[in-house]
């Protein structure tokens, strides 16, 4: 068990049974041992391996967390300490290697198997093609949680309209790699929250949930079957292709977005991507060259409503970026490629 003497407390108080056992008992905090902190790399690294391995510089990634210098478990005072550390590490060597596009790819190609399931399930309101019809987003849906006013960003959403008047809906999450029960945990609370009705009343359609992604235990799929959300299986997107490192091909995107931009501070203005403004494929393309994720994107997408960015200190003490995240932004910044304007 990892966490803070408040994490214990809370697990044990959450748990009737378990209370029961231990109540009486004295619980001891381990700082950890050289062990255990391998236990925690090991576990890491295969989530890395089973999300990328077989993406085109995989092994120039795996290399460098192979090569991660790990101090003495002594000089780690916790377990928190050293999964800052050693996960701080691997998403900075993440932020460098991996492309998007791969994610991108395989999220509109869920999308498409989201809608065709959709019109599978509705297809007795469908055939009364005057009055029912599809109505499918075709990149990122966020919306607002009916429950907390947290915004949701939805990599599938499906709306059945009867007479242009949402009446079923449909949620879909897209995971380029095997799911993991963390995954449905997190869906299963903004379904709660977009109040989710799989069991309507009478002659009514019913709202869908599916969760797309290449592999999934018999154990989570059960347990998602449990909740009413549907696992779509679909081929893991990989680009093979050999690229040269992205330190030379982040170089040379930036050149070609230089030769874009012109010495006039009034046209750099105008060609700016305002973050605090632009829709998702607009933030994309500005990203372009910086390493920062769709994930990231839709965070700030979602950040940006109720606290706007005042300039780029800002924005990268919101996403926690890296220093070499933050490097990249600061030339595109000073390019006039991205502005903060409200």
């Amino acid at each position: 068990m990892v966490g803070t003497s408040g994490n214990v407390s809370s697990l044990i108080e959450g748990d009737s049974v378990l209370k029961s056992l231990v109540k009486e008992s004295v619980i001891n905090l381990s700082s950890g041992s050289n062990k255990e902190f391998l236990m925690i790399k090991k576990e890491i690294d295969e989530r890395i391996k089973g999300a990328y391995k077989g993406y085109k510089n995989f092994n120039n990634a795996w290399e460098e967390i192979q090569n991660i210098p790990l101090k003495a478990a002594n000089n780690f005072k916790n377990f928190r300490e050293f999964c800052q550390y050693y996960s701080g590490k691997v998403l900075e060597i993440h932020e460098k290697y991996f492309s998007e596009a791969e994610e991108q790819k395989f999220e509109g190609d869920a999308r498409e198997l989201v809608k065709a399931e959709c019109q599978k399930r509705w297809e007795k309101y469908l055939k009364q093609k005057a009055v029912y019809k599809l109505s499918a987003v075709e990149t990122t849906k966020v919306i607002s949680g009916k429950k907390t006013g947290k915004k949701h960003a939805l990599d599938c959403y499906v709306e059945l309209l009867h007479n242009d008047r949402p009446i079923a809906r449909a949620f879909g999450e897209a995971k380029n790699y095997k799911l993991i029960v963390e995954h449905l945990d997190d869906f299963s609370l903004w379904l709660d929250d977009l109040e989710f009705n799989p069991y309507p009343s009478e002659n009514t359609p019913p709202d869908l949930a599916f969760m797309v992604a290449p592999s999934c235990s018999e154990r989570l799929k059960r347990k998602l079957e449990l909740q009413n959300i549907e696992f779509i299986q679909a081929d893991k997107v990989i680009d093979k292709i050999s690229t040269p490192l992205p330190s030379s091909t982040s170089s040379t995107l930036d050149k070609i977005i230089e030769t874009k931009s012109t010495s006039s501070s009034d046209s750099k203005s105008l060609t700016a991507v305002n973050i605090n403004t632009a829709n998702e494929a607009e933030l994309i393309t500005a990203f372009k060259g910086t390493w920062v994720k769709s994930t990231t994107i839709k965070k700030l997408i979602n950040n940006r409503k109720s606290n706007p960015y005042k300039d780029l200190t800002h924005l990268v003490s919101d996403l926690k970026f890296s220093n070499n995240v933050k490097a990249k932004l600061q030339e595109k910044v000073d390019n006039g490629e991205i502005s903060f304007s409200d």
